[in-house]
């Protein structure tokens, strides 16, 4: 958007500078604040940087004036005054030399608006004469040291080390401020000439030279400026202080006063031959000039030899004449020795429309009306006789004499003009007659001098008359004399009737909104808009027009003045006046005869006192409808109307007496008839009209917001919109504040899930800081999350009402039978059940503020468990599932979140799990928070949950402690397995900065450990957890673990579950495992039963690697593993038979598992013989 401006300003005003004005508005100069405060990195951003800067230089001036005019203008100073302190601080000294330029150019305007002319009769429009004393914003003093400090900048700049590049652009920034304000010159040539004769050192010698000339051809400018010659000495004496040559200006000095010299002596001797000359002088200056723009030579040197001829002229004939002023009391006419036959035609063009315009158009009229039927007919004579002017010759006034009668001048006065003489026909003659005494009639009243010398004008034969016609005064002389004629009255104009008053009123109105079009085509329009049709009919609105072209026209001056005179006009102009004392007795009267008989005459007097009032609301509609066909462009004029209509609502109730009730204000009705007409018009979704509409209005009602709720409800695209207003509105507009209030917080439980978040943002921002508006908004949050604990979503009065409706009409129309009104009773209990049960989303409905508040306002977890604790299950469900971003927003940090855990209420234990899981979901729980935790588990002896949260916090000691409680938690299914897994992966786990608690060995041995205070079948099934995490238990830590429990003097009886388990799982320990099995024998395992049998199964594990082990046990033991093992037998037989050991050999054959080869023959026989039978 800041782009698109600044292109646009670019595009208009390097074609039209003047129309720089018209961007001395708020949002150009934000939009220029945006752009030059951004960081710049790249091109593109440097670019558009300096082009801002640019702006700002050419835009200044114009913001400066507007200030200047118009003291209620304190955000745009700020804004220029902001911006120009940053230019100052942070760009004049930047890295980029282009910023830097551009930079020194506007402290050079600022230089020349914060000083004053060296002339004080001269005034500026930008610089400090044009500031007014006692102005509100700008103090005169402090902002011409302001400049003084600028200017100071740029001395400051030659002094420091700089390149030759911003050495001369200071340079050429400081010639224009020596041109428009010399008394700087001093201090600015001083600095010139110490740059110039020492240069800084960091500059080489090409640059020295070069900064050198730059000096000396900013010297030589000056020196040869012309408004600067009476300081050219000391620019000289500067110029040769710099090193240059003064001699090159010697001989233009002398010439220049040879000059000044002759033409002094030139024009006292014209002085002194004027003295003598006399009256030769004076006449041949006074004579007036007759020759038309085509006169030949000759017939002028003719004509200027008859005005000298003493002899009386004739007649003039119809060319032009430029009779002399009258001549003037106080002295001379200075007009007198001008030759009008010098101007150029189009001046003369120029003079004579300029002249017209200022002459009524009835008086033109009647100028028309005075001339003859036949028109201008030239006279037979061509030759052009001048009239004798003299000092005391009255001005031609044309007068219309009787057919008969023609004029003839006199040398010592001008002729009296007369129109032609009439044909010689009688009916020619009787017309001419009636015309005559019509125009008569109709004819001014002549100034007394006129009618004098029309009186004294001797009159010639009528045969003379017709042979020559008496010509008319020329345009100049009747355009002149028009304007001297001496007022006359008109007839009295027929009153026209209401119809005909109304429709005259709506023809004018209508021109004057016709004016738009002539203020928008006044500011200059960007060529790629200017083709577009809409615009060019008269007759179409803007809503085509683009952002920045519309702001223009909005603040163009000539917009201002017609918003204003439109506004007044149709309030102020047609506004009701009180009634006088006639009227207070027709409305006395008619009160009176109310309840008579004739109430058509009561009628009628009541009808002439309200018959103004319509007139003026047709013409209101007329603007409502005007305003509506573009808002967006010409709400502007609705808010200047409306703060109209509420100022003369506000005088009429302060005239009003007691007892006068019959008045009702009508800002409202137009306020309303506004909104209704002009809200469905308003369809983008990001147009801020509504708003400005709203914030800018006089007065609102609760009428007015009931509308905008509407709008929300009907046009969803403009929900975003609508919020923003009524957001707005309650900020800034207290008297309506409640009611917008309201809608807002009703929308924030609204079904919609876009619309309620839309509000909820909105509301949220003013908790907990706002002192009046927080209280409400926590007030209906905490009310709306106690529905809750009601039975079912009973407060959707629409839902309601349709379904009462539904079930009416079905009772009405619906006959039922016994059995099945008793299935319907069922049916319906059922249902009321259902009702009965809150759904999700409306428990997140009800819920989503509240949360959304407490998440700023920790204090509110208090209402919240007050209404857990009281709600149904399924409530409660739903608010754990979607507490989990309320929780992440507080932390685990809170002071009142950690309050809240230690006293938390009875029946809130699932709500304070829910809520340590959710802290301590990804990162480990800060000390604050397990001591909180520890203290209310051990309080309360709450149940083992409440530690699985903060594992990963406790110390080593409390979880050998508590192990046995989190263990005790498995119940033989998959979600209590994944817990604890998941309580196993959080203690062995380590980060960067904590270690662990616990290793995985060390955590293994404490299962083996606590073996007597846990069942044994959980025991084991934690175990079992362990080996399904073998990522996390990897095989040296299994081993070392189990080394450690076979060397205890007590073995663990479930140190044969983690060892049939290691079999399985880490194939590698499988050696290991039968070392620690013969550790066992030596241990004479077999004498603890329970240990016994997790040795016979991990040596049937083990096999046929476990053979070698189980040869030497003792004869009983082996006699019971070869009967609980079968498989074994045959490896073993085999090995004993290898190794030739005869115990186990004879032990097996008394037990009768070895048999002779005929035997084993023999049995397969007979089970052959079995099969075939």
């Amino acid at each position: 958007m800041e782009l698109e401006l600044l292109h646009e300003f670019d595009q208009e005003v390097l074609a039209h500078p003047e129309d720089a004005q018209t961007y001395a508005t708020n949002q150009f100069l934000d939009a220029l604040t945006h752009l030059i405060n951004q960081d710049a990195q790249s091109e593109d951003e440097l670019k558009n940087v300096k082009d801002a800067l640019r702006a700002f230089a050419t835009v200044l001036p114009h913001v400066f004036k507007t200030v200047c005019q118009n003291e209620a203008e304190t955000r745009m100073w700020q804004s220029a005054s902001s911006l120009s302190d940053t230019i100052e601080t942070n760009l004049v000294q930047h890295a980029n030399t282009g910023l830097c330029i551009n930079a020194l150019k506007c402290i050079q305007v600022l230089v020349l608006l914060y000083s004053k002319p060296n002339d004080p009769n001269k005034k500026e429009d930008f610089s400090l004469t044009s500031v007014r004393q006692n102005h509100r914003l700008l103090d005169i003093a402090q902002l011409e040291e302001k400049g003084q400090s600028l200017l100071q900048v740029f001395l400051d700049m030659l002094k420091s080390d700089q390149t030759s590049v911003i050495f001369s652009a200071v340079v050429n920034c400081l010639v224009p401020i020596v041109k428009k304000r010399p008394q700087f010159r001093r201090h600015i040539i001083e600095a010139l000439v110490n740059l110039a004769k020492a240069p800084p050192s960091n500059l080489s010698a090409v640059q020295k030279r070069s900064v050198e000339k730059i000096v000396k051809i900013a010297l030589t400018t000056l020196i040869r400026t012309e408004q600067l010659s009476s300081y050219r000495n000391e620019f000289i004496a500067g110029f040769a202080a710099a090193g240059g040559n003064p001699a090159i200006f010697q001989s233009r000095q002398s010439r220049e006063r040879e000059r000044r010299e002759n033409e002094e002596s030139r024009r006292s001797k014209r002085s002194g031959g004027s003295a003598g000359a006399g009256a030769v002088e004076q006449g041949s200056e006074k004579r007036t000039k007759l020759s038309h723009h085509g006169t030949p030579p000759q017939q002028q040197q003719k004509l200027q030899q008859r005005v000298h001829t003493p002899t009386p002229p004739p007649p003039p004939t119809t060319t032009t004449t430029v009779p002399p002023p009258p001549p003037s009391q106080n002295g001379p006419n200075p007009l007198a020795n001008f030759n009008a036959t010098t101007l150029p035609l189009p001046i003369v063009i120029e003079i004579c429309l300029a002249v017209l315009q200022s002459v009524p158009e009835q008086t033109i009229r009647e100028r028309i009306d005075m001339l003859p039927p036949t028109g201008l007919m030239p006279n037979s004579n061509n030759q052009q006789q001048p009239l004798l002017p003299t000092q005391q010759q009255q001005p031609m006034i044309p007068v219309a004499p009787p057919p008969a009668a023609a004029a003839v001048g006199t040398p010592s006065q001008p002729p009296i003009l007369q129109p032609p003489s009439p044909s010689s026909s009688k009916k020619h003659d009787r017309d001419q007659k009636i015309i005559e005494q019509q125009r008569e009639a109709k004819r001014p009243r002549r100034d007394h001098n006129a009618v004098t010398a029309a009186a004294d004008t001797k009159m010639p034969s009528s045969s003379s008359a017709n042979k020559s016609h008496v010509p008319l005064a020329s345009v100049q002389e009747r355009a002149s004399q028009s304007l001297k004629m001496q007022p006359y009255e008109l007839a009295a104009p027929s009153t026209p009737n209401r119809d005909q008053q109304l429709q005259l009123l709506k023809m004018s109105v209508q021109r004057i909104f016709d004016a738009e079009y002539a203020l928008q085509t006044a500011t200059k329009v960007p060529a790629n808009t200017a083709t577009n049709p809409a615009q060019s009919d008269p007759s179409s609105n803007t809503a085509g027009t683009p952002p920045s072209v519309r702001a223009a026209m909005n603040h163009h001056p000539a917009k201002t003045t017609w918003l204003l005179l439109v506004a007044k006009l149709l309030t102020r102009g047609t506004a009701y006046t009180m009634p006088d004392q006639q009227q207070q007795r027709l409305i006395q009267q008619a009160t009176t005869e109310a309840n008579g008989s004739d109430t058509k005459e009561m009628n009628m007097k009541m009808a002439l006192l309200n018959e103004e009032d319509s007139n003026s609301d047709h013409l209101k509609e007329m603007l409502v409808d005007f305003i509506v066909a573009d808002l967006p462009s010409r709400h502007e004029l609705a808010i200047e109307w409306l703060h109209e209509e509420f100022h003369c609502d506000t005088i009429r109730k302060r005239q009003l007496t007691p007892n006068d009730d019959g008045y009702e204000p009508t800002y409202f009705k137009w306020l309303q008839l506004l909104l209704q007409k002009g809200i469905p018009t308003l369809q983008e979704a990001k147009d801020k009209t509504l708003s400005k509409l709203m914030l800018d209005a006089p007065a609102l009602n609760a009428e007015s917001i009931d509308l905008i709720r509407r709008n929300m409800r009907e046009n969803p695209a403009r929900f975003v919109s609508c919020v923003s207003t009524l957001r707005d509105l309650v900020a800034h507009r207290p008297p309506v504040r409640q009611v917008c209030l309201n809608v807002l917080l009703d929308y924030c439980i609204n079904r919609d899930v876009k619309m309620r978040s839309t509000s909820i943002v909105a509301v949220r921002k003013w908790v907990p800081d706002h002192p009046a508006i927080a209280p409400q908004v926590e007030a209906y949050a905490i009310q709306a999350l106690q529905t809750l604990t009601q039975s079912g979503d009973d407060d959707d009065d629409e839902n309601g009402q349709e379904k009462q409706d539904v079930e009416d009409e079905q009772g009405d129309t619906t006959m039922t039978t016994p059995a099945a009104k008793q299935d319907g009773q069922q049916g319906q209990e059922e249902e009321d059940e259902d009702a009965e049960a809150w759904k999700e989303q409306d428990v997140v409905r009800h819920a989503e503020l509240f949360f959304a508040l407490c998440a700023k306002k920790n204090d509110l977890l208090d209402e919240l468990f007050n209404v857990y604790i009281h709600a149904t299950e399924q409530v409660q469900r739903v608010i754990r599932q979607h507490i989990y971003n309320l929780i992440k927003s507080i932390g685990m940090n809170s002071a009142k979140l950690l309050d809240t855990i230690r006293h938390f209420p009875p029946g809130g234990e699932t709500l304070v799990i829910r809520i340590l899981v959710t802290l301590c979901d990804t990162v480990r729980p800060t000390p604050e928070l397990v001591a909180a935790v520890k203290s209310v588990y051990q309080e309360r002896n709450l149940d083992a949950k409440f530690l699985i949260p903060i594992v990963s916090g406790l110390s080593k000691e409390d979880l050998r402690h508590n192990l046995s409680k989190i263990v005790e938690l498995l119940n033989n299914t998959d979600a209590q397995r994944k817990v604890v897994k998941k309580v196993f992966s959080r203690i062995v786990s380590s980060s960067a900065t904590v270690a662990a608690p616990m290793t995985p060995t060390e955590l293994l041995l404490a299962l083996h450990e606590m073996e007597e205070n846990v069942p044994l079948p959980k025991a084991v099934e934690a175990i079992n957890i362990c080996f399904t995490m073998p990522d996390t238990f990897e095989a040296k830590y299994v081993s070392a673990a189990l080394r450690h429990l076979a060397e205890q003097p007590k073995i663990p009886i479930l140190l044969m579950v983690t060892m049939i388990r290691t079999v399985s799982v880490y194939k590698s320990l499988v050696q290991f495992i039968l070392q620690l099995l013969e550790k066992l024998i030596k241990k004479k395992v077999w004498t603890y039963p329970k240990l016994w049998d997790g040795f016979v199964k991990c040596t049937e594990r083990t096999q046929p690697e476990s053979v070698k082990m189980v040869a030497n046990l003792p004869e009983a033991q082996l006699k019971d593993i070869l009967l609980r093992i079968p498989s074994i037998q045959s490896p073993l037989r085999e090995h004993a038979e290898r190794n030739q050991l005869v115990k186990v050999l004879v032990l097996m054959s008394n037990m009768g598992l070895i048999r002779d080869e005929e035997d084993e023959d023999d049995e397969q026989e007979q089970q052959q013989a079995q099969e075939e039978q």
